[in-house]
């Protein structure tokens, strides 16, 4: 408590005003009262204070040291209001002449802490006793008529009180010229004088304007709105909608440090950031040098893009440099039928995967083919029998055989019993001859029932003429792409200029 008041010691202002109290049987002789009110003023830090306070009264006979006069008064729980208080104070008759010095304490209202000293004492000095009353009353000190009372250092009339404390504002004159409605005491150089509160030395700071003492906020943009935000405000569940001619939300970083974002989007369960559009491009994102869209996930799904329109495209990627269009790395499922222009696999040369890279094309056929195949040794009747897994009749139909022998000739050799039960016969050979066989069946689940490769079509009309790949001829014109608009450049909703975007960069791997 003693650090809260530090900075009030030298703000403390009393005003003593003295009372007086009379008998109602009272109509000769009046007795004044030992109680009197104290109003001050407390400030914590320059500031007023405001709140409950515990407040300790001490008389002494000096400004510093001296003897305690009468007792200790606690006003506990004093309510102060913008700094100002007033309590009722009474040490008892021992107002004789002699100097006497307030000596006052504060601390949190409330609390039993130790109680914070003020400095200095302030000196309490007498003032003349204001009396009216119906009947005039004479005393050695004054001379009364209704409703006044004359006193040898003081005129009084009805309900008033003069003394030195009222007469001056930290000893500095008060003007004697009444106030009027709204005017308040200011310092003249030598007096404290009645004006008009029309200080008009304010300036408005940026994003501010002032008309006389009033102030308002420059508003940027358009909005109807009147409220300032503060610094910590958020839009949660904030709709903007309108027709702005560019773009309707610019969010630039203008940072060079890594990492860093113009938009971050994050939710606990719902999406993180979600675009939608009409007819253009729900999200567009480009970018010079890194990824046009990062997207990530410890549980979920990275990047994921449907499309409800027949013959579009749920997910687009192109390298129009001829790098790579799409990269994966780890495993890849296409629930759907894969269309391509070619295809193989890719790995390090088994004999220099160093520094080379082998390829094999993949096996093409018009049907959904399956191919089985192994060897086996003729028994000593030169038969053998081949059994095939367990799910080969269940997924295949049209069965197709081949019997290569290995070692020596095998002119009669043949399939002796087909396929039934998923397994078939071989015979016609040697005993001990070693035989290469390989079976073939159609695909024939429910998936490939129902989504046959169509081996020959015709081009749709928007296709016809155009060519998947031109060949030789770099001027033939490809296919129209069925896919989402290219990236569009993008145009500040403060500005009508075009900001460029370059194309993608190559992709690495």
């Amino acid at each position: 408590m003693r650090t809260l008041f530090t900075a009030v010691l030298v703000f403390i202002v009393v005003v003593l005003v003295a009372t007086t109290r009379y008998p109602a049987e009272a109509q000769g002789t009046l007795s004044a009262s030992t109680s009197f009110n104290y109003q001050g003023v407390l400030t914590t830090d320059g500031a007023p204070a405001s709140g409950s306070f515990d407040l300790r009264f001490i008389l002494y006979t000096a400004a510093t040291g001296g003897s305690q006069v009468g007792a200790s008064l606690l006003r506990e729980d004093v309510t102060v209001n913008r700094g100002l208080f007033v309590v009722a104070l009474d040490f008892g008759d021992i107002f004789d002449g002699d100097a006497r010095f307030l000596e006052i304490a504060v601390r949190q209202g409330g609390s039993t802490g130790e109680f914070t000293i003020l400095s200095p004492r302030q000196e309490l000095t007498s003032v003349p006793m204001a009396i009216f009353s119906q009947n005039s009353v004479n005393s050695q000190n004054s001379v009364n008529s209704q409703n006044s009372v004359n006193s040898q250092n003081s005129v009084n009339s009805e309900n008033s009180v003069t003394s030195e404390s009222t007469n001056a504002l930290r000893e500095q004159p008060i003007a004697e010229t009444a106030p009027t409605s709204g005017q308040v005491l200011k310092w003249n150089g030598t007096a404290w004088t009645p004006a008009a509160d029309n200080d008009t030395t304010y300036s408005a700071g940026s994003g501010l304007s002032r008309s006389g003492t009033t102030f308002s906020v420059n508003f940027s943009a358009n909005g109807s709105s009147s409220l300032v935000a503060r610094s910590d405000h958020n839009h949660l569940g904030t709709t903007w909608r309108g027709d702005v001619g560019y773009t309707a939300l610019w969010v630039e970083n203008q940072s060079t440090v890594s990492g860093a974002s113009g938009v971050v989007g994050i939710s606990v369960a719902a999406n993180g950031l979600s675009g939608r559009s009409t007819s253009g491009n729900g999200v567009n994102a480009v970018s010079t040098s890194g990824n046009g869209v990062n997207a990530s996930s410890s549980t979920g799904t990275g990047v994921r893009g449907v499309s409800g329109a027949d013959n579009s495209v749920g997910v687009w990627g192109r390298n129009a440099s001829g790098g790579w269009g799409g990269y994966f790395e780890g495993r890849v499922t296409v629930a759907g039928t894969l269309s391509k222009s070619g295809g193989s696999f890719l790995i390090d040369h088994p004999l220099d995967p160093a520094n080379r890279y082998l390829s094999h094309s993949f096996v093409e056929s018009p049907d959904m083919m399956n191919v089985y195949n192994g060897n086996v040794v003729l028994d000593a009747n030169g038969r053998a029998e081949v059994i095939l897994p367990d799910y080969f009749e269940a997924l295949n139909i049209e069965y197709r055989y081949q019997l290569t022998p290995i070692g020596g000739a095998g002119p009669n050799l043949h399939i002796a019993e087909e396929i039934v039960d998923n397994r078939f016969a071989i015979a016609g050979g040697s005993a001990g001859l070693k035989v290469s066989w390989q079976v073939t069946g159609i695909r024939n689940d429910p998936w490939a029932r129902d989504n046959r490769i169509i081996v020959e079509q015709e081009k749709i009309p928007a296709e016809q003429g155009t060519f998947l790949y031109p060949g030789a001829d770099p001027d033939a014109p490809l296919r129209p792409q069925t896919t989402p608009a290219e990236s569009v450049p993008m145009v500040p909703a403060s500005s009508g200029a075009t900001v460029d975007v370059p194309a993608p960069a190559d992709a690495t791997r």
